[in-house]
């Protein structure tokens, strides 16, 4: 990993005059908040929390979320899970299906936690990992099924081929049928709660259809995880999930500040992290330039960084290069002043995450912390 230039700024209480740019920040009061609602939340509907480390790549904040209540973590690839497991991440859930090559890992992997859980879809994994943890030394895999809900992207699609798959699990020596996973990520970003509402009905009622059908042929489902920040209210008061992933309320990126996550509010959440970058050049008026472009901020989520200080109100950030932002201003005779330090919401927490090594953690003007990120780049 990189040597991290700001280090040096830890306990400044003016780190933003000295900040080295671009950089990923968050408000450490807003982070803690976030973790505390989240955990009361899952709490009050008796459900486990199992948070997704996707949002934040840090077996340290994975530890937070612990502390808070989480019975453990997410991953959304093998890579990472093998960066939580060595962070001392002790019950792990890698949430998507696995290629063959990839399959080797888990044995080491299932040696190095208390509790490792992943999902399948078809059969032929199924015997991949029979055979892997027969050398396992006793140790257990968990294994779920995982069902299509209406993303179209992983997961068997019909309760015959989840029964099918659940009973070839159970008659598998080493490995432990778990339950289900379902999870609606084409439902997240819906602004309107109404409209998500009827649409996150539809998909519990398939995976209501999937687990009333291996209950009733004799196969319990004791654990059905899923769930997301985007419908986490609608998911925790649905009886359908026993347990919520969501990841990225730890932060609620531009994306998710646009949603409408409670029925009466925009919800409990505060958006916290921040993108740091400085103007570098501004020789005509009406716009500058940044030095963060593509490659410290990817373009998803909405189509740029939202500017919240740093420029006059109604400021614009569009992408100018790989390493380059644009500013532009309302007004078009405004000079800016080189090397005036600009914040932004990030536009998508996950993918923010995979191009930085460090996240700056804050609180008003000073630098507390810096907590490296991992899982970057872990496949």
């Amino acid at each position: 990993m990189n040597s991290n230039p700001n280090e040096a700024l830890i306990g400044s209480a003016s780190f933003r005059s000295e900040l080295n740019t671009p950089a990923l920040g968050v408000d450490l009061d807003a982070l803690a908040q976030n973790i505390r609602r989240m955990s009361d939340l899952a709490k009050a509907h008796g459900m486990a929390l199992r948070p997704h480390g996707k949002a934040h790549k840090s077996p340290r904040i994975a530890k937070m979320q612990i502390d808070a209540g989480a019975v453990g973590v997410c991953c959304a690839t093998l890579g990472e899970a093998e960066v939580m497991a060595a962070g001392g991440i002790g019950d792990i859930l890698i949430t998507a299906p696995l290629p063959a090559p990839k399959l080797p890992r888990i044995g080491r992997l299932l040696a190095s936690v208390a509790r490792l859980s992943m999902v399948v879809d078809q059969a032929r994994t199924v015997e991949s990992l029979r055979a892997i943890v027969a050398n396992a030394d006793g140790r257990v895999l968990t294994v779920l099924v995982d069902v299509d809900i209406g993303q179209k992207r992983t997961g068997v699609t019909t309760p015959e081929s989840a029964l099918e798959l659940a009973r070839h699990i159970e008659a598998s020596p080493g490995l432990r049928f778990g339950g289900l996973q379902g999870y609606a990520g084409n439902l997240q970003a819906i602004v309107s709660f109404d409209e998500r509402a009827a649409k996150c009905a539809e998909a519990h009622q398939k995976l209501r259809a999937v687990r009333a059908h291996l209950e009733s042929n004799g196969v319990p489902c004791e654990t059905v995880t899923g769930a997301g920040t985007g419908t986490i209210a609608i998911d925790a008061a649905s009886g359908v999930f026993t347990e919520l992933q969501p990841g990225s309320y730890l932060y609620m990126d531009a994306q998710y500040a646009g949603v409408q996550i409670g029925a009466d509010d925009a919800g409990p959440f505060r958006t916290g992290l921040r993108f740091f970058t400085r103007i570098i050049s501004a020789p005509h008026p009406g716009v500058a330039t940044t030095d963060g472009g593509h490659k410290s901020m990817p373009a998803d989520g909405p189509a740029a960084p939202r500017v919240v200080a740093g420029a006059p109100e109604g400021t614009t950030y569009k992408y100018a290069g790989d390493e380059f932002g644009r500013l532009e201003f309302v007004d078009p005779a405004f000079r800016a002043e080189v090397g005036t330090l600009v914040e932004c919401h990030v536009p998508h927490c996950d993918t923010a995450m995979a191009v930085h090594d460090f996240l700056l953690g804050f609180r008003g003007d000073r630098l507390e912390t810096i907590f490296s990120i991992e899982g970057r780049g872990a496949w």
